[in-house]
């Protein structure tokens, strides 16, 4: 069973047009065994020929879920508004697999139209996995509306970090001037806190972009009055955006900074500037 299970693959790997007859046959017939009609399913995907969607679209009622899911993921494989109007209805099935994968998919395919019920989708899902791939998807979706939720959550002390570092990260990618903007006053809000953990979390992830106008909030890192990693963070987000200007602030720390880790960090940061 395996070797035939690694033929189905190959199909699919190989994009085998004359297994298409034999791969239909398996995955509608409920009485094969279930692994067979998940690789034949990915396997007919994988081919892509459009004849094939009337048959992949019947999986999305049989009882099995993970077959669902996989014809969810085959569908992905194709162009065209009925697939994405097929992938937003998607995010009402049950079955959490399904919803991830069709999140997933509508946002690498940038489908404007499934902006609204991704919010939704961001906001009230019950599985925290939807909610993830539903911020990601809006980010790279793009779109004043994505945008505007996005920073509705960052902005949000009850949103869980990890929630709100995914929204800054759409954020950034949508409008970065303007999510620059709403990071300088959450880092002004959290600069004292003791132990922030979203403080922590936007200054590593802005330490990782490159915007000319991150230079003031990157020199503002480098005096952190308690946090070494914060330092940290201002001092790769200075080389990676090769700000020279803020060589004599490095090599203030390289010299009189308490910790090793700042001065190894700000001796190598000098040799890269």
């Amino acid at each position: 069973t395996l070797r035939k299970q690694n033929i189905l693959l190959a199909f699919g790997e190989l994009r085998y047009e004359p297994a298409r007859e034999t791969l239909v046959e398996i995955i509608s017939d409920p009485d094969e065994d279930k692994a067979m009609r998940w690789y034949a399913c990915d396997a007919l995907g994988k081919i892509a020929n459009r004849d094939d969607i009337p048959v992949i679209k019947k999986l999305l009622s049989d009882k099995d879920e993970i077959l669902k899911s996989y014809a969810v993921s085959a569908l992905s494989r194709y162009e065209g508004d009925e697939i994405d109007q097929i992938l937003i209805t998607s995010l009402r099935e049950s079955s959490p697999k399904i919803r991830i994968s069709a999140t997933k998919t509508l946002g690498e395919r940038k489908v404007k139209d499934a902006v609204p019920i991704l919010i939704f989708k961001a906001e009230k899902d019950p599985e925290p996995k939807v909610r993830e791939e539903a911020l990601s998807a809006l980010g790279s979706i793009g779109g004043r509306d994505a945008y505007e939720f996005l920073a509705s959550q960052f902005a949000r002390d009850t949103t869980p970090n990890n929630l709100r570092i995914i929204a800054l990260k759409g954020m950034l990618d949508i409008d970065p001037a303007d999510a620059i903007k709403a990071a300088e006053a959450l880092i002004a809000k959290e600069w004292n806190s003791k132990d922030s953990k979203i403080l922590d979390a936007v200054c590593q992830e802005l330490s990782l972009r490159e915007n000319g106008a991150l230079e003031k909030t990157f020199s503002l890192m480098l005096t952190h009055p308690s946090s070494v990693t914060i330092q940290i963070y201002g001092i790769r987000g200075i080389v990676r955006n090769k700000f020279r200007s803020q060589k004599p602030a490095i090599e203030e720390l390289s010299k009189n900074s308490k910790s090793s880790s700042v001065k190894k960090t700000a001796l190598s940061a000098l040799e890269e500037l």
